[in-house]
């Protein structure tokens, strides 16, 4: 992969030390010379292909292959490439066959042949290995049924889709012979694997401990639906959401999401307690190729007490507050794969109007965009995420909630607290009414064992909060913020372990850090 084509091992032997239980094991290598590509060339005898797509793929491989030493990763990359370029296109049956051939002054040709296959239907797709999990469930994540072309760039994102449910351990497939001229069989092979967990996270900060659990099933029954409930205690702050989902409900292709939420804010030093309670109605649908709408209904119910140590501006605001809200979601997914994504970008619009039966009328719009590409070979997959959010009150009201205060979570803005971070009242972090996160993240070789799957990454966070509406006294710093730091996520026996550690680069003296994340989770 670093350019020696013509790479031997020769010859292998092993020495064992003296007086000692380990040896020395020698292999001598010639590597020969290092080799560029050269030419690319494509040939489509049946001429099935549109000219406009042939010169796309010639500047898909001019983009990677072109002055590149020779690598057979790039020839995979380049394979893929391709396989998404003609599935977009609407080629239906096709076949892809890189050669690569040798040239003199150490130079590699590379040629493609694009075949059409021959038309394949699917007589039955047969389904083995899920005890637990029922056929349909797994039927609803294939891009494919009986009848259809067989299309093995279908299958590839069936079993891509399939993965990325974390029901099975292994996902595999053979294309069988049937008893119908011009049909096959489809077998898909999947291994079932513990869908429960539990999990547990800390997180120390010089403002004290963080502790969070969650309980979650992904596929409730076999039927993939998924119930969850988490929790989160600190000195200040308890709360807990459960939710249920069910990918499928009574049989529309479409989502049904419902989850119940309490939250308690006491911060007695301060002189206030703000809790909330509420529920949430949404769906998810597929709208277009890979555009999705997620429409949903929140209520809430609010209460804000203050004692005589609360500023002037909180105890205007004590009370109570009912909340009914609208919004949507809107995304277009084009990552090349939902389950580990190498490659593409997802992009979000998020709206939702407090208006009817609301106390204090308001309208939040986030957008967002993550990004990933690969930046040397496989080892160093990067991601950029950014995140835009705003909130304003509509209406006679000048200022929002409380409790729709924006804050970045410690995920976003690594190295700080969640209510760490913006506008400062009376010494509490307030929130803000607009929040800019960027956040870049790459994986890296490490020294662990492949036995352990391990994934270590390097990332630097940015971002800052800002926007106090209801005081122009309050105390609100424009300086960005920014991180960075290591992180190493480890697929143990036991579940799921992460760590991370970051380190605040700039930051104002009222920013609460937490450089050390740690979480632990068991399955059952």
């Amino acid at each position: 992969s670093k350019g020696f084509y013509d790479a031997q091992i020769e010859s292998s032997f092993v020495e064992q030390i003296k007086s000692s239980s380990d040896f020395n094991l020698t292999f001598s290598i010639n590597s020969g010379k290092k080799y560029k590509f050269n030419k690319f060339e494509i040939q489509d005898s049946n001429k099935v292909f549109k000219h406009d797509d042939i010169k796309q793929i010639n500047t898909l491989s001019n983009d990677i292959l072109k002055n590149k030493t020779y690598s057979p990763t790039l020839i995979s990359k380049l394979n893929k490439k391709i396989d998404i370029f003609l599935e977009e296109k609407k080629y239906i049956n096709y076949e892809i066959n890189l050669k690569e051939i040798k040239q003199q002054n150490e130079l590699i040709d590379v040629v493609l042949d694009l075949n059409e296959q021959k038309k394949i239907f699917i007589n039955r797709i047969i389904i083995e290995g899920n005890s637990v999990t029922e056929e349909k469930t797994i039927r609803d994540n294939l891009y494919l049924s009986e009848g259809d072309y067989l299309n093995s760039s279908n299958i590839k994102k069936s079993i891509d889709l399939i993965k990325s449910k974390k029901y099975f351990s292994k996902v595999d497939y053979k294309i069988q012979d049937s008893d119908r001229k011009d049909f096959k069989n489809l077998n898909l092979i999947v291994k079932e694997q513990a869908t429960g967990s539990i999990s547990a996270g800390v997180g120390y900060s010089s403002d004290g401990a963080l502790l969070e659990g969650s309980i979650n099933e992904r596929n409730f029954i076999g039927k993939g639906i998924d119930l969850n409930f988490t929790g989160k205690i600190t000195s200040e702050k308890i709360g807990g959401v459960f939710s249920y989902s069910d990918p499928n409900f009574l049989y529309s292709d479409k989502e049904f999401h419902y989850s119940l939420f309490s939250e308690t804010d006491d911060y007695k030093n301060s002189g206030y307690q703000n809790k909330r309670i509420g529920n949430k109605f949404a769906t998810k649908y597929e709208i277009y190729e890979n555009f999705y709408l997620r429409p949903n209904i929140i209520i809430q119910y609010d209460d804000l007490q203050t004692s005589s140590l609360a500023s002037t501006l909180l105890k205007n605001r004590d009370g109570n507050y009912l909340t009914t809200s609208f919004g949507y979601n809107l995304s277009y997914d084009l990552r090349d794969s939902k389950n580990n994504p190498t490659s593409g970008s997802i992009f979000y619009l998020d709206q939702n109007l407090a208006t009817l039966v609301s106390d204090v009328p308001s309208i939040q719009t986030g957008i967002g965009s993550t990004f990933y590409k690969e930046l040397i070979n496989q080892d160093y997959i990067g991601s950029a995420k950014i995140r835009l959010d705003s909130v304003i009150a509509l209406g006679n009201n000048k200022d929002i909630k409380l409790s729709d205060r924006l804050f970045s979570s410690s995920r976003e803005l690594k190295g700080f607290q969640t209510r760490g971070v913006g506008p400062v009242d009376n010494n509490d972090h307030i929130g803000g009414n607009y929040l800019a996160t960027l956040s870049f993240k790459s994986t890296f070789p490490n020294p662990i064992p492949e036995s352990i799957r391990a994934t270590s990454l390097i990332f630097f966070d940015i971002g800052n909060i800002w926007g106090v509406d209801y005081s122009n006294s309050v105390s609100d710093s424009n300086k960005i913020r920014s991180s960075t730091g290591i992180a190493l996520d480890i697929l143990s026996p036991l579940g799921p372990i992460s760590f991370s550690y970051a380190v605040p680069i700039s930051k104002v003296s009222t920013d609460k850090e937490q450089r050390f994340m740690f979480n632990i989770g068991s399955s059952f």
